[in-house]
């Protein structure tokens, strides 16, 4: 039962939450570093507890790990979005190029 309960917080909250979590260790990551960071600061900007938080993210490493991926699958999504309106091969091709050259070099210069 208890375990049923630990798989459920998540599920009920869903893929939001489990974004704002990702979202609010991002903001630590980047203003503070990964290294002065505390998973409970996460946790506490996040609206939840530390033992929730570790039900999800075995770790911080795992929190960035996700994190990771988490900014991947959106670059991505923005880049799709942008080529579909695109129906030359060739010309798709160019964009998609240009707009992760784009993305790359807003992202290391902020």
């Amino acid at each position: 039962m208890v375990e049923d309960r630990k798989l459920n917080w998540f599920s009920r909250y869903g893929i939001r939450k489990r974004n704002q979590v990702l979202t609010f260790a991002k903001k630590r990551f980047e203003r503070f570093g990964f290294n002065k960071t505390t998973v409970d600061e996460i946790a506490r900007d996040a609206g939840i507890s530390k033992r929730t938080l570790y039900q999800e993210f075995e770790s911080k490493e795992k929190i960035l790990e996700e994190l990771f991926m988490f900014e991947a699958l959106s670059v991505r999504k923005v880049i799709l979005n942008q080529i579909k309106k695109v129906a030359e091969p060739a010309e798709r091709l160019q964009t998609y190029i240009r707009l992760a050259i784009n993305i790359s070099i807003t992202t290391h210069s902020s």
